[in-house]
């Protein structure tokens, strides 16, 4: 963390955009950008779906570059910056793209991994909007974006993934914990998008702070009962699959798999 805020601290107009809005979101993008495809692809190759899945970790890569060079530009021009940060996001969502985010609805542990690196690309893109038109898309709601929805969802997806039941091979997501995450989204939403909603008997900031605290008072009830069970391992995922039937694009991660399984059943 401090190597990554000294190479961040280099960069003239970091200030100005806030100095941890800059390291979490390169940390979401480098280590999302990994967790989600990997733990999609193992997914996808236990249950035998047939699907086309890729992952193109170089538009991470990409995204990466678009902040650290709107970061650089802040200063000498707003409209470069800001178009840069939208393009940042766009290129996340087309990374996105193949990713079988739809498919991901039927393991609801592994979707709200989809949806908390979701934010990452709409908080890009709306803090790119606030820097180029801010009268009609205001800062604040575009930190919101990115602290409450970014930073917020995607922490509490990895939290709920170790809180979770082991069944086999499959983490189970139970209600209390699928409410909790709910109501995190539905906060950073009213926070991001509630002015509009704002009149004599709706307060979305309101309504926004109890979502957020009822969300974590669900999570804490959930977390102290997986306390007091053995820690699992691994902590953020089921175990290893047994080797199965995958679609055509994960064959060779399949077959790395069997390999492994054969080795381990003849030892």
């Amino acid at each position: 963390m401090l190597g990554i805020s000294a190479v961040l601290s280099t960069f003239d107009g970091l200030n100005s955009m806030g100095a941890p809005w800059g390291i979490y979101s390169l940390l979401i993008i480098v280590i999302g950008g990994r967790a989600v495809p990997a733990f999609t692809r193992h997914w996808l190759v236990r249950t035998g779906t047939q699907t086309r899945f890729r992952d193109r970790p170089a538009f991470s890569y990409l995204a990466i570059l678009g902040i650290l060079a709107a970061i650089c530009l802040r200063g000498a021009s707003q409209n470069i910056s800001g178009y840069l940060l939208m393009l940042s996001g766009a290129v996340l969502l087309l990374q996105m793209a193949s990713w079988q985010s739809v498919k991901a609805v039927r393991y609801p542990a592994l979707f709200i991994l989809h949806i908390a690196f979701a934010w990452m690309p709409a908080a890009l893109i709306l803090n790119g909007l606030a820097v180029i038109v801010p009268a009609q898309f205001p800062s604040i709601a575009a930190l919101h974006a990115m602290t409450m929805g970014a930073m917020g969802t995607m922490i509490a997806a990895f939290m709920m993934r170790s809180a979770s039941v082991r069944d086999g091979e499959r983490l189970i997501l139970s209600r209390p914990t699928a409410c909790a995450f709910s109501l995190l989204s539905v906060s950073a939403l009213l926070r991001v998008f509630g002015d509009g909603m704002r009149d004599a008997y709706f307060e979305p900031v309101v309504a926004a702070a109890i979502c957020w605290m009822a969300a974590w008072a669900l999570f804490m009830m959930v977390f102290v009962q997986a306390m007091r069970r053995p820690v699992p391992r691994p902590v953020f995922s089921a175990p290893a699959a047994v080797c199965g039937k995958a679609g055509s694009d994960v064959r060779p991660y399949l077959q790395n798999t069997a390999g492994r399984c054969a080795v381990s059943s003849a030892n």
